[in-house]
């Protein structure tokens, strides 16, 4: 079926993180064939709209070339139903570890699974769940929105923003945001934290010795 886009509940939108990369090359691929395969909704009778599990970056780039439908297919299931499904069906093509949090935050959260039910649906220990879930909490929500956007690597932000979170929240904010703009590797995030780290440190020794001359 063919859904304009007024028709679609996109509330699950921020559960994956954005490629620059692969939604370029997906944005070339329906200029010049059109979309091949159907994004998958759900139509729960307490929502007056299409509820979106699979296909985000289909219905933004389709947006972009000034389309106004989106070929779409209805899975008789459940919201939570559908979106385990959805996961498993995709196993090969990997979430990272955020992506994992921000799943098992939602089920949590909208649909009242606990720990012990998510590890079951999703076949891993309890603490497992937990780690993702205080992984998703340990970092500031503006921190998730750059990784998100793509602007912060998912692999970058538990690396290096999670530890300085996890000490200062706020100097993980603002490295996050000073860096969000430049689009650095890992290897580059490294390289400004040790940097973002030594400044703190060198500042702190300035500040003990004024300290220090006033006593």
């Amino acid at each position: 079926m063919d859904l304009e886009f007024h028709q679609l509940d996109l509330r699950y939108e921020e559960l994956r993180g954005r490629s620059p990369a692969r939604e370029r090359r997906l944005l070339s691929s329906l200029a010049e064939v059109g979309q091949r395969a159907p994004i998958v909704v759900v139509s729960p009778v307490s929502c007056a709209r299409h509820v979106v599990i699979d296909g985000y970056k289909r219905v933004r780039l389709l947006r972009r070339l000034g389309q106004d439908t989106v070929r779409a297919t209805a899975w008789d299931l459940g919201e939570a139903e559908a979106l385990l499904l959805e996961r498993m069906l995709r196993a090969g093509d990997a979430d990272n570890a955020l992506e994992q949090g921000w799943f098992l935050r939602e089920l949590r959260d909208r649909f009242g699974l606990s720990g012990e039910e998510l590890s079951k649906r999703f076949g891993r220990t309890p603490s497992w769940v937990s780690r993702r879930l205080s992984l998703v909490a340990e970092l500031p929500e503006s921190v998730h929105a750059h990784v998100r956007a793509g602007a912060i690597g998912a692999h970058a932000a538990m690396k290096y923003l999670v530890p300085l979170a996890r000490a200062n929240r706020a100097d993980g904010e603002r490295l996050a945001d000073a860096a969000a703009p430049l689009r650095l590797t890992t290897r580059q995030m490294a390289i400004v934290h040790a940097a973002w780290l030594g400044a703190n440190a060198e500042g702190r020794a300035v500040r003990q010795g004024q300290r220090e001359g006033q006593a």
